[in-house]
């Protein structure tokens, strides 16, 4: 199964499935640093906002981590 990733992180769902990332939309630095290191194959598309999908290689689902900064004490 092929998915694309909204609000990745460090791309924690991606440990729990099996599946192939196609895509992410992480705007952090530090956490699309990870993300470049952990898969140096899979395109940041950064801002979901700006995200143009007709670019997009088709995938099976699209999932999405909530942005955890208004949870977070860090």
């Amino acid at each position: 199964m092929k998915y694309f990733s909204m609000f990745s992180g460090v791309e924690g769902f991606g440990q729990g499935i099996e599946g192939e990332a196609i895509g992410f939309s992480e705007i952090d630095k530090y956490a699309s640093m990870v993300l470049r290191y952990r898969f140096p194959s899979v395109k940041n598309y950064g801002d979901c906002k700006t995200i143009k999908w007709e670019e997009v290689s088709d995938f099976d689902m699209l999932v999405g981590g909530s942005p955890c900064q208004d949870f977070s004490i860090a």
